[in-house]
């Protein structure tokens, strides 16, 4: 089962522990995972393709 069989997930989160964390957990598990600090490249990675999860900070 390859990365786009699982799902394509954006997770958004300023504290690097907890993004790269979750990011290589979630790879682990063969999704496609793309990784933004803040809101405002959230948004660049959002217009560049469509993902089926997005998992944000909301502090």
């Amino acid at each position: 089962m390859g990365f786009m069989d699982r799902g394509s997930i954006l997770i958004v989160d300023d504290e690097d522990f907890t993004r790269d964390g979750l990011a290589k957990i979630l790879t682990g598990d063969g999704f496609f995972v793309q990784t933004a600090c803040n809101g405002e490249t959230a948004l660049l990675e959002l217009r560049k393709r469509k993902f089926d999860l997005v998992i944000t900070d909301l502090k």
